[in-house]
């Protein structure tokens, strides 16, 4: 039976972790695939889900990043403002010093929370 794709979207790697351990915990679903999937994002999710739809959100509303960009900042978690930058700098308009170094001390205050 072909199934067919009706919607999607974009999600962060914490996430997807969260989805995938559902998924695994409902279906009872093991495979080399999963396991290997799921060390990766245990590995490099560098935040909560819960905290990374927060902070998509925010991203997206306070400072008009795209979503896909937020995503790949939640991802990524950059440290420093030039590593947010050389991220953000896809989308079409400049940022002020002082909106990347906000958005910076942002993801600190959520990263701080994982511990």
């Amino acid at each position: 039976m072909v199934r067919k794709v009706k919607d999607y979207i974009d999600v962060s790697n914490p996430e997807a972790l969260r989805l995938l351990e559902d998924i695994v915990t409902k279906y009872g679903l093991e495979s080399q695939v999963i396991n290997i999937t799921l060390d990766y994002l245990r590995r490099y999710s560098k935040v909560k889900p819960e905290d990374a739809e927060a902070l998509i959100k925010e991203l997206t509303s306070k400072y008009g990043l795209a979503r896909i960009t937020a995503i790949q900042v939640v991802n990524i978690m950059p440290s420093t403002p030039e590593e947010l930058q050389a991220i953000i700098s896809v989308e079409k308009r400049p940022f002020k010093e002082e909106d990347l170094k906000e958005i910076v001390d942002l993801l600190n205050s959520h990263r701080a929370k994982l511990g």
